[in-house]
């Protein structure tokens, strides 16, 4: 970041850190509420992922995923912060 007034040159570390994600493989999370985790795997891994009790949203995380399967960051989540998590039946036709 160029500062005018001062002429001062900073770097400043950006708050998207999985803005390159796609490019990457790596999601980073640095004391990131849940609900940011959540919409950040829901993103990456193209699919909807839902908080059933709003409570958890502001619940911190900090840890990284790399190259990781959905289904491996979802069971890290309910290791790590005693989560249940459950996929939705499909309907079969």
């Amino acid at each position: 970041i160029y500062n005018s007034e001062n002429n001062q040159l900073f770097l400043q570390e950006s708050p998207q850190l999985n803005a390159q994600a796609w490019r990457t493989h790596l999601l980073r999370f640095n004391n990131a509420p849940l609900a940011e985790v959540v919409q950040a795997l829901s993103r990456y891994h193209r699919v909807r992922i839902d908080l059933a009790n709003d409570t958890l949203q502001k619940c911190a995380f900090t840890g990284n995923f790399s190259k990781t399967r959905l289904d491996d960051a979802l069971k890290t989540l309910k290791i790590i912060m005693s989560l249940q998590w459950e996929k939705p039946a499909t309907d079969h036709y």
